[in-house]
């Protein structure tokens, strides 16, 4: 009886405990529930936008390499990828309004406190920061003890680290991501400020599902790299749809006809990674199919090939071949990779197509150069855009067997309404007589009158950089001499130790009057050991208005004798 006493009581007062409970406690916020995660005390004091950052360390991330975060300085993102399918791993995806950036954490089961739309503030003072692939990441240094003279890069930070710099934040204003939709392939994407970010990639289809296929094999059937799977996405030449075999879906069949697909679309130098982040992401499309694209054109300067025409004459070369001759290909550019305005190369990676799209007929040029030859990073010179209407003009490849483009080296010959070059005519059309006395080569337009007006110019004191290509001369009066490749295999070059330039088989020289014809020219070329470098027997001369061509023909792109000019005498009609 005493027992059942102590019993009725201990109830009471549990309910009267529960009652207080329920009236002087609220329930847990989410804010409550953030507030046991990361580093409570970091706050926005110096907060950038992603891009701002990625700007600020440009070098080290396109140089893959790295640097360490040395001042206060903060951004805040949005979860767009995490490790929930088992895809992405020890890495989590964020993105703000302006870009993209990966987070590299020695942890697993990332997902359970970073939800895809969680938003989170990150102190980056301490932090490292570069490239991998060119892919922007954080993390801390690692170097490969199993690579002999290998290079610091960011690797993943420890779980107590990471803790150390971030925290947990409810939405913000004006902080919205959604997936970027874009249909059929990536080019209309800038590889370098939309990487990282979720895309959903719309109306695609899988080069290798056929209703069998898996997503990510481990038993031998597919090559894999870092146990990843690269599969293709059928005429797009630059990205891959990239499956880890440790994904909760490697092992199921890659879906047959036209999918969506959504992810993150990361980057590995030059190549699209798209990683998805669970199977959901891939879904039955009711897109449109694109346009089917119609080859065009001979590859030649008067009638140069369209995107899809280059495209189909190049997959007939051998894997790495390159083509005999110069291919000419007009095109739209619709994204561009990396153009290096300030470096050496001054060259340029993009892509041209035959819609503003990119719907139809794709090709890369890859490191080409600007207008007329001349490196984007040299002063003044025309830069390229999305938009930008271009011929080029230069080798092909088909690299590795599979990815058509053009080979390093190519030229623009015409930027929209700029440019164009002048074909020089055959001899047999030639209205200029040629005379060679010794090492004197002198070239008469018969169609005019020789004046008394003459002016001679030293190739030697123009200001060239020895072993590189003249750039044109513009006289007082407004004549100009340039120095075409034309369809030779190597660009006219000048010399110091010949005081001069040589012209190469197939290179012209191109000398235009501003308002008078050419009557004459006489070229004092140079002798080197018992040759008088004259240029070949076929070279000819060719009128043209107020144009002289001096063309170095040969019956081959390479080989014969060079023409090395030292002075150019220039004798004006009346």
């Amino acid at each position: 009886m005493k027992t059942k006493k102590y019993i009725l009581f201990a109830l009471a007062v549990l309910g009267l405990t529960t009652s207080c409970m329920k009236g002087d406690w609220d329930a847990p916020s989410p804010e409550d529930g953030m507030a046991s995660y990361g580093n409570q005390d970091i706050k926005a004091t110096n907060l950038k936008t992603i891009a701002e950052v990625k700007e600020l360390y440009a070098n080290e991330i396109n140089n893959n390499s790295l640097a360490q975060i040395t001042q206060p300085m903060q951004i805040q993102g949005i979860v767009t990828g995490n490790d929930v399918g088992g895809n992405i791993y020890n890495s989590l995806y964020i993105q703000d309004n302006t870009g993209a950036i990966a987070i590299s954490i020695g942890q697993g089961g990332l997902y359970g406190a970073f939800s895809v739309g969680q938003t989170v503030l990150i102190e980056l003072n301490g932090l490292y920061i570069g490239g991998y692939g060119k892919q922007p990441q954080l993390g801390t240094t690692y170097t490969n003890p199993n690579k002999e003279g290998a290079t610091p890069q960011v690797g993943r930070m420890t779980r107590y680290a990471w803790g150390e710099h971030y925290k947990l934040v409810p939405s913000i204003d004006g902080l919205i991501v959604n997936p970027l939709e874009v249909k059929y392939n990536l080019n209309s994407l800038d590889i370098a400020k939309d990487c990282g970010k979720l895309i959903t990639l719309k109306g695609v289809e899988l080069g290798e599902a056929d209703g069998k296929a898996v997503f990510a094999p481990s038993d031998g059937s597919v090559t894999l790299t870092a146990n990843c799977a690269n599969r293709t996405i059928k005429g797009v030449s630059n990205v891959v749809l990239r499956t880890s075999t440790y994904a909760d879906f490697a092992k199921q069949p890659l879906p047959t006809g036209r999918v969506d697909i959504t992810g993150v679309a990361s980057r590995y130098n030059d190549t699209w990674q798209f990683l998805m982040r669970d199977y959901k992401d891939i879904k039955e499309s009711q897109t449109e199919p694109a346009p089917e694209p119609t080859p065009k054109g001979n590859g030649t300067q008067a009638d140069p090939y369209n995107a899809a025409g280059v495209a189909a004459y190049t997959k007939t070369l051998g894997a790495d071949k390159q083509s005999d001759k110069d291919i000419y290909t007009t095109g739209i550019i619709t994204a561009i990779s990396e153009i290096d305005t300030e470096g050496t190369y001054g060259n340029a990676t993009y892509l041209i197509s035959d819609d503003a799209n990119g719907y139809t007929g794709t090709f890369q040029i890859y490191r080409g150069l600007g207008l007329n030859g001349e490196k984007f990073s040299k002063a003044g010179a025309k830069l390229i855009k999305v938009g930008d209407v271009v011929t080029i003009k230069g080798k092909v490849v088909n690299y590795k067997g599979n990815t058509p483009q053009y080979a390093q080296g190519s030229t623009i010959v015409k930027l929209n309404d700029e440019g164009g070059e002048d074909t020089p005519p055959t001899p047999t059309e030639s209205n200029v007589t040629k005379n060679i006395d010794g090492t004197v080569v002198t070239l008469t337009n018969t169609s005019v009158t020789a004046s008394a007006n003459t002016i001679t110019v030293d190739l030697s004191q123009q200001g060239w950089e020895n072993s590189k290509e003249p750039s044109t001369v513009t006289l007082s009066d407004g004549t100009t001499i340039s120095f075409d490749k034309g369809e030779g295999s190597t660009t006219p070059k000048y010399y110091d130790g010949t005081k001069g330039v040589r012209v190469y088989a197939k290179n012209f020289i191109k000398i235009s009057g501003s308002s008078k014809a050419i009557a004459k020219v006489v070229l004092n070329c140079d002798s080197y050991n018992g040759t008088d470098y004259i240029g070949n027997g076929l070279l000819y001369g060719l009128a043209d208005g107020l144009t002289m061509f001096i063309y170095n023909e040969n019956t081959e792109a390479s080989g014969g004798v060079q023409l090395r000019v030292k002075t150019i005498e220039i004798t004006y009609a009346d």
